[in-house]
């Protein structure tokens, strides 16, 4: 257990400040029910384990999981006993993986919430053998695609959060078992221990006071490994997250990290992925990762920017932690390495880029902020290594480089990012942040050349407006702003036109500001009046009226329709209208909103009552339809926080209005003028839909005023209830619906009505007071908020609530009643049969209204219970309901009459009774999904509404009312919670008749023929469903009734699919065994509905059962006697009861396939998947092929690991049936389940017997097996090889081979697992469970497999023509290879297959045979220790015949193709073999002996690859290929002669002459040499290696250009791989020296340039790993190369030069040195001879640019120009190292450059692009920028300044 953390009991603001008497009830009770809970959990666990049955364990897991979400003071020692008994189910139900996800979940849920300070005990091994259990494919049966991957990330992630649970000596156990593991990097097993390591290893426990693990040591292994395979990004970021962890934990100092510092800081630096060098950013090579691996741990390794999040984090918990003694003249080495990150980075975060690294760069700001903050706030952190105000600036202006230009990127993640971590900065350190920020927004505001970064500059200020408000007045000591009063006043005026109808962004960013605003200022006051705040004395009284006008002029303007992007998220605050609104004012991002309520609630009372009239002119003197929603907020702000004046002047006005509407309606219809149907015209509805959203909206919260106007409101329903039959408009009922539904939830609801007043502390203040949310035990409780202040309805209130039931409910129920059956009886005819239609759409809307309305208050039926039920606190427990269950019971019965008795076609009524039927069966629904919809808007609130922790003893703050509109959604959603749970654990639904009589009717619509109907009845059962799944068989009876039924009725059949695949249903498949076993019958028995809707319907529910279905844990008996369950047994024997004989029986299915063959149909295949194979069509099996596939999985669903001997023979007899049969669906699935059962421990006794028996006893039975797989493979010889779809049916059978994963998950572990495997990806052509299938059954039947199986695959494998056939072949060979006692035909066969194949097959054999590393058997072998002596010999023969002299090396072949396949095999042999001790990953005393012998002769090749080199270079640079015989020039590309190197030397023709070098070790060598090391970089093989490239790098770039262009790009690719590449420090100088070499070559310019672009990423790849002398070598020789003879080197240099400048490479001596120098020399350089201007105009010719010769050289007379040139090239690359800033010295080299603007080309387009640059990366922050110069400096550069193009818009 940790020793660190103790409980200290945390209160929540949202459960102390609830509505009183539910929260001291919450605080007394639900501790108390949370411990009998898990009582009896445990209980229910203990009899589960004993019997079997875990339904009552299962059962209690909903409502045992509330609690957590109620933020009660739950007990430590109830939590721990929760947490463990979670664990203990989840490992009980070992299989059913369903369930182990569900209480996985639990207990992980628990650790995340309370983990820290609980004291816990977690075994890891049981959780290490889970995802071991996934990595091996060890499947014990079938489980769904779905539930298994909820089940792995479940799992993992609960291993994660576990491990700080794990015992003391848990890190060295799970370190001894990982490393051989890991260090087995010839095999898949080293990806999947690191994955393992970095999710179980407890990194937490080097911060323990009592740890003794041998960290440093550890560290120091990993760090070595992690160089193993730089190119891998899985690899390194599996390592470097380990190494984050340890450098957040390790605050006792127990690792030494300078050991260290270098290589994770160049890591760090990789993983931002710059293109840096002209390369992509990420490696685009490398091993490959296994699938699996990658699959399980990438979401914590290596996803959604996981490397970058580990890189920031690394850095920033080492920074400030080096001891004095060891800091460099008094810096922290870690500070260095940011700032140097930051400078590389900075270069390529300009805003108008918007490249994949951009998101990696933003990633790398938010992380680094992110942690530092937390650091901050950490005390065991601070404690250990106190933050210094010192290094918080430094980190500020650090991460504020990359903010700043990502403000405006283009990229969104990036401005969102800078915006929020520019206000977390801002808190820490305002002086380095706010002055900035304020500058840019006032630029953005103020001047035209910014326009497009306001609403960027909108969203920064939001986040930095309380820091701004909170800041010392020292932080804007500087002047550079106003104070931050004036600065506030000045924004708010200037940004009201920001409320734009045509800008949403701007819109949204304005809003937010204003919100933010507001809520920091608890009055909104003019300056002498009461509550008004001194410190900002702003006319709030001009502001306010100004604000509104903008919005009116926003609803006049915007477009509805173009606007929407709304998402309803705001119902919860009042919205009217049933849309939500339009416009993206009410989207979950905005805060529109709050802002309203916070404007009304805040301003001065003597503001309102003028506030009121203006919005109340609008409201009145409009009509805004598709707006209602975004003006109904308005309006219900001002009803909620200023009641007095809004009744009388807008609620009573609209109130008039709409009767007045009411009236001109009633004249209408009195008058009969207009047809009924024409009486509501679209323009009155419009009129009308405004009127009652907007009253709607005033009636929120109810109140005394309501109650005094709720007759008038009664009237005017009543009034829309009877015009809405009269004028026979259902939008008028609906509306009506909508008006009682606010009335009533407004009478009968709960609220807060303090909930937007300013907190009691000094409401004056600027800014005002936030709060917390929660205190700890121990901590003041003066941050928490007074409080609130709770209103429940009056009995005024709970009257007219009687009153409304009565008219709206009770009424037009017992019309209902009495008109469809006779009042309230059990049925029989009522006394108006006939009752239009439009009187009863007219009731059912006035009860769907009301019922709507009251939801909980609504007295809910009491659900049939079995135990007492331990849930939440409610509402409902204190506060009595006000309406009877009567009213709810006649509802139910006036609906369910309704669907009884209206008629079938009448689909909008029925729809509309469904619809309210929805609203009377789960009450609870209503609020429980606006709950969650309000949730998302309030989180998005308080992302931007929050005050982050800053220091240990601070605390994280919000405005009063954010915290108060959260506790008012947690008490809804109690009163939701407890309401669903009420029955308790295993509860039944109510048994009131009323209740059963609305199921029972909506059950019967679930099978009605129009699919409207269905849908909305399906989503009222499935409620009923989900909330008690006793009832899930009952309500599903009737649709497996209806599948079932004949004759076939194709809607009834497509109606019950839908319910029974509804995720309700499917999942109680999976606890319920007579459910299972009913929907199995009903599924197979539906065969006669044949039409296609009908079968595809049925098809659709097969697969959502496969996908989503796992198996449920086995019953057995108390003597331990494992069983399935009686209804599963006789699901079983009913599906092998619908087999034919020839499905069951090996023997029948033997006897179909040799008639067959015998009668010559054995090859033919079949013309669609559900046809049989062979020519014999006419033959009728018992089930259709779809059938049987469905029957296949069904009976797979049920088998287990447990079977007994009788029940694996019956299975394995089955399985072989399939295999043999002639049915091509189930053979690949078969295979894979007899792959699965092999593992199980009755196989070897009863089943191995029958596979050995059917392979012996059936003739031709393995010759049968393998045509039929071969007949399974989606290929063919056409182009592409494949098959094109043909079909539902191939569909189908896609559906079902993904399914069974084509063996993945089933046939077992992912086969063959070496390094060969992983460098070769798979087309679709090779199925390891087929290979896999050969090899089982080399084990089972040797002796059949050795004399049987050779003569059909020598048939196969040569079959012309059938690609599948050669498939097969090639698996099976590949499986008996594998096996353990390979047949002696296996390996030559497969060398003959190989060598004899048509160029068009061989893509099969190739990969069987790399797949399993077998050209031989012996190669093979490489992959499975212990080692034999044959395969070392063999491969010693291949590395003899690799090194063979002269062309005889297949290396040195005059093929290419033929050096190509040689380098992949020298490749794979060096990597595995070659390098020094050092550099090999494992070495032992059994592996030196038996490859010393092979790494000798590795190294061999690698030396001579070095030493043959040079002549080999010689050879290519002066190879000369004959004249042409017209004797052109050999200059000349038009006159060359290209001679095929591939090609054999002709003796006839004549070679120009040249140097040769020896035979056999001239070009043709060097390419295989260069080849080589391109697959050795490909698949990570050059770590071991990396001495021997590095010799190699000089040559590499001497021969980038030859006269052999193809050897040319060879060479050209090798060389990009290298750029890649990492090299250990001791080779480092080695590779140093390489690239000056070339960076020097006198004879080759390409050679030089070649040398300058990769020094560019060579030194980005080893930034902080070479030395400063090393550094240093290379920035002195770009230099020297500013003034090279070729223009081209020159311009490389510049480039390469500005990483030296800034960054990693930058020393700032050094880069002083260098404008030093090119200023000198610029100085030196004699003045321009002045003549004549050039014809075109002062540019020069191009004779005076470039050498004639078209090479690009300047002319031998004019060197001096080449020295000119270089030095504007130094100063431009001065310019370009400060691409956001201007330093001090930048003025005087822009001056230097600008004198030289009219100096001939290059140098006038150097300059240009000097100037062009820099007005692009400056233009963001011109004015800044310009005041940098003095005004005679800007004159100087102005003639720079006109020659490029000006960026300034």
């Amino acid at each position: 257990m940790s020793s660190r953390g103790e409980w200290r009991e945390t209160k929540w603001v949202c459960t102390t400040h609830l509505e009183p008497a539910v929260a001291s009830k919450a605080a007394s009770e639900e501790p108390d029910r949370f411990a009998r809970a898990v009582t009896a959990l445990e209980r229910a666990l203990d009899v589960a384990k004993s019997t079997g049955d875990f339904a009552s364990v299962h059962s209690r897991f909903q409502p045992t999981s509330q609690f957590f979400s109620a933020r009660t003071g739950l007990r430590p020692e109830d939590l721990t006993r929760c947490a463990h008994v979670a664990i203990d189910v989840m490992h009980a139900v070992d299989g059913d993986v369903s369930s182990q996800a569900r209480w996985g979940t639990m207990a992980t849920r628990v650790m995340e919430t309370h983990g820290k300070r609980l004291r816990l005990s977690v075994d890891w091994r049981p959780l290490h053998r889970l995802l071991r259990a996934y990595l091996d494919g060890d499947s014990e049966g079938y489980n769904g695609a779905i539930p298994l991957a909820v089940h792995q990330a479940v799992v993992s992630r609960l291993a994660r959060k576990s491990r700080r649970h794990f015992a003391p000596d848990a890190p060295a156990q799970i370190w001894a078992m990982l490393e051989p593991e890991i260090r087995a990097v010839d095999t898949a097993d080293c990806f999947e221990g690191l994955g393992m390591l970095n999710l179980l290893m407890p990194c937490s426990r080097v911060g323990d006071d009592d740890d003794t693990n041998p960290w440093d040591e550890w560290v120091g292994t990993w760090v070595r490994m992690s160089q193993w395979m730089h190119t891998n990004s899985f690899w390194l970021a599996a390592w470097h997250a380990i190494f984050a962890q340890l450098a957040k934990h390790d605050v006792r100092g127990r690792i030494d990290w300078s050991k260290h510092r270098a290589h994770m800081h160049t890591t760090s630096l990789w993983f931002m992925e710059l293109p840096v060098g002209g390369g992509e950013g990420p490696c685009p090579f490398g091993r490959r990762s296994p699938t699996r691996a990658t699959y399980l741990f990438n979401r914590f390794v290596n996803e959604d920017g996981m490397r970058v999040r580990t890189a920031a984090k690394a850095m920033v918990y080492r920074l400030g932690t080096t001891s004095v003694e060891a800091t460099v003249d008094g810096k922290c080495p870690d500070t260095d390495a940011m700032e140097a990150i930051v400078d590389v980075a900075e270069t390529y975060a300009h805003p108008s880029n918007n490249g994949r690294w951009h998101q990696n760069i933003a990633l790398f700001v938010q992380h680094s902020v992110r942690y530092f903050r937390k650091r901050c706030a950490s005390k065991r952190h601070v404690d250990s290594a106190p933050v210094s105000d010192e290094l918080k600036r430094t980190f500020a202006r650090c991460m504020m480089r990359l903010i700043d230009p990502g403000m405006y990127s283009k990229n969104g993640k990036f401005r969102v990012v800078a915006s929020s971590c520019a206000g977390q900065l801002a808190y820490l350190c305002p002086a380095a942040v706010l002055p900035k920020v304020m500058t840019r927004f006032q630029e953005a505001i103020e001047h035209s050349t910014a326009t497009h970064q306001l609403a960027a500059a909108l969203s920064v200020m939001t986040s930095c407006l309380r820091p701004m408000l909170l800041a010392p007045p020292e932080a804007f000591a500087g002047g550079e702003v106003p104070p931050p009063a004036d600065y506030l006043a000045a924004v708010l005026d200037a940004t009201l036109p920001g409320v734009d109808a045509n800008d949403s962004h701007k819109t949204l960013g304005t809003v937010r500001l204003y919100a933010s605003v507001v809520s920091n200022f608890g009055a909104l006051a003019d300056p002498g009046e009461d509550g008004a705040c001194e410190a900002f004395p702003f006319f709030w009284s001009d502001w306010i009226p100004a604000l509104f006008d903008r919005f009116f002029a926003f609803f006049r303007n915007v477009d509805p329709g173009n606007a929407s992007k709304s998402d309803g998220a705001d119902k919860h605050r009042g919205g009217a209208g049933g849309d939500g609104g339009a416009s993206y004012l009410m989207g979950t991002s905005s805060m529109y909103s709050p802002l309203m309520r916070l404007i009304f609630a805040r301003m001065h009372p003597k503001l309102r009552p003028r506030a009121v009239r203006q919005l109340a002119q609008f409201a009145l003197t409009s009509t805004h339809s598709g707006l209602t929603g975004e003006v109904g907020q308005m309006v219900m702000a001002a009803a909620t926080q200023a009641p007095e004046e809004a009744v009388p002047n807008l609620t009573v006005p609209l109130l008039r209005a709409l009767a007045a509407e009411m009236d001109d309606v009633a004249r209408l219809v009195a008058d009969g003028v207009v047809e009924a149907h024409q009486i509501v015209s679209p323009t009155k509805e419009a009129k009308l839909k405004w009127l009652t959203g907007l009253l709607g909206s005033a009636l929120h919260k109810g109140g005394p005023r309501i109650v005094e106007i709720s007759s008038d409101v009664s009237a005017v329903l009543r009034s829309m209830f009877e015009l809405s039959v009269t004028g026979k408009s259902l939008r008028l009922a609906e509306m009506a619906a909508h008006l009682s539904s606010m009335l009533c939830g407004a009478l009968t609801g709960t609220y807060i009505d303090d909930l937007f007043a300013a907190d009691d502390a000094d409401a004056a203040a600027m800014p005002a007071r936030w709060v917390a949310s929660k205190t700890r035990e121990g901590e003041s409780d003066d941050l928490i908020p007074s409080r609130f202040n709770w209103r429940r309805p009056s009995p005024e209130e709970i009257k007219v609530a009687t009153e409304v039931d009565a008219e709206f409910l009770r009424a037009p129920a017992t019309l209902l009643l009495d008109a469809l059956v006779g009042g309230e009886g059990k049925g029989g005819e009522g006394n108006d049969p006939d009752i239009g239609k439009e009187k009863v759409r007219g009731a059912l809307a006035s009860i769907g209204g009301v019922v709507s309305g009251f939801r909980t208050r609504l007295e809910d039926f009491q659900p049939v219970s079995v135990e007492p039920a331990e849930v939440i606190v409610g509402a409902q427990d204190v506060i009595a309901v006000p309406i009877p269950v009567q009213s709810r019971a006649l509802a139910c019965d006036a609906v369910a009459a309704v669907l009884e008795k209206v008629g079938a076609d009448d689909v909008e009524t029925l729809g509309m009774a469904l619809f309210v039927a929805d609203k009377l069966l789960a009450p609870h629904s209503q609020d429980f999904h606006g709950i969650k919809s309000a949730l998302r808007t309030w989180h998005a609130d308080a992302t931007a509404l929050t005050q982050p922790k800053l220091a240990p003893d601070d605390r994280k703050v919000q405005p009063r009312w954010l915290v108060a509109e959260y506790a008012f959604l947690r008490f809804l959603w109690r009163g939701s919670q407890a309401a669903y749970h009420r029955g308790g654990p295993g509860a039944d639904h109510p048994s009131h008749p009323s209740f059963v009589r609305l199921v029972e009717q909506c059950r019967r619509m679930c099978l009605h023929k129009y699919s409207s109907v269905r849908a909305a009845a399906r989503c009222a059962t499935e409620g009923v469903m989900k909330r008690f799944p006793d009832s899930i068989p009952r309500l599903c009876d009737p649709a497996k009734q209806a599948l079932a039924a004949k004759p076939a009725d194709e809607d009834r059949c497509v109606a019950a699919c839908k319910l029974l695949k509804a995720t309700t249903s499917v999942n109680r498949l999976r606890t319920d065994p007579a459910h299972f076993r009913s929907v199995a019958a009903a599924l197979l028995g539906s065969s006669h509905h044949d039409a296609e809707k009908a079968q595809t319907a049925v098809n659709e529910l097969f697969l959502s059962i496969a996908i989503r279905f796992s198996r449920s844990h086995l019953r057995h008996t108390e003597d331990d006697v494992y069983e399935l369950h009686a209804d599963l047994r006789a699901a079983r024997e009913l599906i092998f009861g619908m087999m034919s004989p020839t499905e069951k029986d090996p023997v029948a299915a033997a006897a179909a396939a040799n008639t067959r063959r015998l009668s010559g149909g054995g090859s033919a295949e079949a013309s669609s998947p559900m046809d049989v194979d062979e020519a014999d069509k006419t033959k009728v099996t018992a089930l259709h092929w779809s059938y049987s596939l469905m029957a296949n999985a069904l009976l797979l669903f049920l088998v287990h690991p447990r079977l007994d001997d009788v029940e694996m023979s019956r299975l394995t007899s089955y399985v072989m049936s399939c295999l043999l049969g002639d049915l091509k669906v189930i053979r690949m699935p078969a295979a894979c389940v007899l792959l699965m059962i092999s593992r199980f421990e009755s196989f070897e006794r009863a089943g191995a017997p029958v596979v050995a028996n059917v392979l012996s006893s059936q003739p031709g039975a393995l010759a049968t097996i393998v045509t039929n797989l071969g007949l399974c493979h989606s290929v063919g010889d056409g182009a592409g090889g494949a098959r094109g779809p043909q079909g539902r049916a191939d569909a189908l059978v896609q559906a079902a081979e993904n399914l069974y994963g084509a063996g993945s998950d089933m046939s077992g572990k992912p086969w063959p697992r070496t390094r060969a495997c992983d460098d070769h990806v798979l087309v679709g052509s090779f199925v390891v469970a087929c290979a896999r299938l050969f090899g089982l059954f080399a084990r089972v039947a040797p002796r059949v497999v050795c004399d049987e199986l050779e003569a059909p695959l020598l048939r196969l494998a040569f079959a012309d023509g059938d690609r599948g056939a050669r498939c097969a072949a090639a698996e099976a060979v590949a499986g008996v290879l594998a096996s353990r006692s390979p047949p002696p035909w296996a390996a030559p066969l497969l060398l003959r297959a190989f060598d004899e194949a048509a160029n068009d097959s061989t893509e099969e054999w190739l990969r069987a045979a790399r797949r399993l590393e077998a050209a031989l058997m012996c190669v093979a072998e490489l992959a499975a220790p212990p080692v034999s002596d044959a395969s070392i010999a063999f491969q010693e023969s291949f590395m003899d015949e690799l090194l063979a002299t002269g062309e005889s090396s297949p290396l040195a072949n005059p093929s290419r193709a033929t050096r190509d396949e040689a380098a992949k095999l020298a490749a794979q042999l060096i990597g595995a073999h070659g390098g020094d001790d050092e550099d090999v990953a494992c070495v032992g005393v059994d592996h030196e002996r038996l490859h010393a012998g092979l790494r000798a002769k590795a190294n061999a090749l690698l030396a001579q690859f070095v030493e043959c080199a040079p002549d080999a270079c010689r050879e290519a640079l002066e190879r000369r290929p004959s004249e042409s015989p017209s004797g052109g020039d050999p200059d000349d590309p038009k006159g060359v002669v290209v001679v095929d190197l591939d090609r054999p030397s002709d003796p006839q023709t004549k070679e120009g002459e040249g140097f040769k070098a020896p035979e056999g070790r001239g070009q043709h060598w060097l390419e295989g040499s260069f080849l080589t090391v391109i697959q050795l970089a490909k698949h990570g093989g050059v770590a071991n290696v990396a001495g021997s490239v590095a010799k190699m790098l000089p040559f590499v770039l001497k021969v980038q250009e030859c006269p052999d262009r193809e050897f040319a790009l060879v060479a050209k690719r090798t060389l990009t791989y290298l750029k890649y590449l990492v090299f250990p420090r001791r080779h480092l100088a080695a590779a140093v020296a390489g690239t000056l070499e070339g960076m020097r070559d006198s004879s080759q310019w390409h050679a030089r340039a070649a040398g300058l672009k990769f020094c560019q990423a060579f030194s980005y790849r080893h930034s902080f790993t070479l030395s400063e002398d090393e550094m240093a070598a290379l920035r002195d020789e770009t230099f020297d190369r500013l003034c090279d003879a070729q223009i081209e080197v020159r311009s490389l240099a510049r480039d390469t030069l500005v990483g030296f400048l800034k960054g990693v490479g930058a020393v700032s001596a050094a880069a002083a040195g260098v404008r030093a120098r090119c200023l000198a020399a610029a100085a030196e350089l004699p003045p321009r001879k002045r003549g004549r201007p050039p014809p075109n105009g002062g540019g020069g010719s191009a004779g005076d640019r470039l050498d004639p010769s078209g090479g690009g050289r300047d002319t031998p007379d004019e060197d001096a120009k080449a020295a000119r040139h270089g030095c504007v090239l130094g100063l431009s690359a001065c310019v370009l190292s400060a691409p956001y800033d201007v330093p001090e010295w930048m003025p005087e080299v822009l001056e230097e450059l600008s004198r030289r603007a009219n100096e001939p080309n290059p140098v006038k387009d150097t300059v240009r692009l000097a100037f062009s640059e820099f007005k692009k990366t400056h233009q963001d922050a011109w004015a800044e920028t310009r005041a940098a110069f003095t005004s005679e400096q800007w004159e100087t550069i102005s003639m720079g300044m006109e020659l490029a193009p000006s960026y300034i818009v």
